[in-house]
């Protein structure tokens, strides 16, 4: 990606662009860097810094099931503009310089758990502020090779289950799940009143897709007391039997015996028909929908900034002078992993979703929609 913006930079200097829109990426990018401005010596240029997991090179990746996927698709990649013209890359840069690059980094990387259990790693979007989902080549390639394959899509239903079934499902034929497991601390429907509602919230969602749903809980030291209370409290929330152990102590040992009824619903369960796709839809329809089914915001409750309209519009303009069509793209809510609305402590008649910024990743085929708590350069808790 940062290669990427070099060429852009020489497309400036060559007269070929006169703004970069393409950001650079870092591992640990500091908020400052989120705008910046490079002198160029002909005036500054505007440029910024993202999560390299979160940048448009690594969606390609991620959504591409071949080199020649990943060489159409950097190629549609908006570089800047020239003249207020939208500029791809396929416009000036010859691709084989990145496919090249990436033919290591196009393989998945198959390696075991401490039992034996084959794991496949590829791909690093975060699910608040980008995809958040394991490559489609990994998935396809366990389901090739095993008859039960888990794929993990973080920080919940809000983030990375709603992008894996509105993303990977919805717009790129992924299975929809047989059954899914929603993984909690001890804590975290118990301790803070004004958040219980959340936990629930996440396994009402999948089971109202009819998606059998369990709740695993992963307990911390000096916590193997409360055993018998979660039960209780999983029981209260009518939940199906909860998974119960100290994972990074016993590992997959201790969640075996447990897994009778997860093993049943995968098993037994009978495969849901095709989902809808949603590209098409309007943009904001679109997100209305996402906030009503995945934070529990009614579509009357979805608030537009001021200047969301002016960024729908620009976004839209953009597509049109490079040719993409804008319908055609996935959608892409970006949030922040700690919240599923504007305020998760407000009374459930009050929460609100509000919308800011709309974002082009043309070569990746999405469209990202920024909420209000998004940070797309998040920092590290210290805890």
């Amino acid at each position: 990606q940062n290669l990427l913006v070099s060429f852009a930079e020489k497309a400036v200097d060559d007269g070929k662009l006169d703004t970069i829109l393409v950001p650079r990426v870092s591992e640990v990018p500091s908020r400052s860097l989120r705008q910046i401005a490079v002198d160029r010596g002909k005036g500054d240029v505007a440029e910024r810094v993202v999560l390299t997991p979160t940048c448009e090179l690594m969606q390609i990746v991620v959504l591409s099931r071949s080199m020649d996927e990943i060489s159409e698709r950097v190629a549609k990649m908006v570089a800047g503009t020239k003249d207020g013209k939208a500029v791809t890359f396929g416009e000036f840069v010859d691709l084989w310089r990145i496919t090249g690059i990436l033919g290591d980094a196009v393989k998945p990387a198959k390696t075991e758990t401490v039992n034996g259990s084959p794991v496949y790693v590829h791909g690093g979007p975060f699910a608040n502020v980008s995809i958040g989902i394991p490559t489609l080549v990994s998935v396809e390639m366990a389901c090739a090779l095993h008859d039960v394959v888990i794929v993990e899509a973080g920080y919940g239903t809000d983030a990375g289950a709603q992008k894996w079934l509105d993303i990977a499902c919805r717009e790129y034929d992924a299975q929809w799940p047989s059954a899914a497991i929603v993984v909690t601390r001890a804590s975290t429907w118990r301790d803070d009143p004004d958040l219980a509602w959340r936990y629930p919230f996440h396994v009402q969602r999948l089971e109202g897709l009819d998606i059998p749903t369990f709740p695993l809980i992963n307990l911390w030291d000096g916590e193997d007391d409360q055993i018998p209370a979660l039960k209780d409290t999983a029981k209260e929330l009518e939940f199906r039997d909860p998974i119960i152990g100290n994972l990074y102590r016993d590992g997959g040992d201790a969640l075996a015996p447990q897994l009778d009824a997860f093993v049943d619903a995968v098993t037994n369960g009978s495969m849901p028909a095709e989902p809808h796709s949603h590209k098409g839809m309007a943009l904001v329809e679109n997100v209305r929908w996402v906030a009503e089914h995945a934070y529990g915001v009614p579509s009357d409750r979805v608030i537009l900034k001021d200047g969301f309209a002016e960024s729908l519009q620009a976004a839209e303009g953009l597509c049109a002078s490079a040719g993409i069509d804008f319908g055609s793209l996935a959608l892409v809510a970006v949030k922040s992993p700690a919240t599923m609305t504007d305020n998760d402590r407000a009374p459930e008649a009050e929460r609100t979703v509000t919308l800011k910024k709309v974002e082009v990743h043309s070569g990746a085929g999405l469209v990202h929609v920024n909420l209000t708590t998004s940070l797309t350069t998040p920092m590290p808790k210290i805890v």
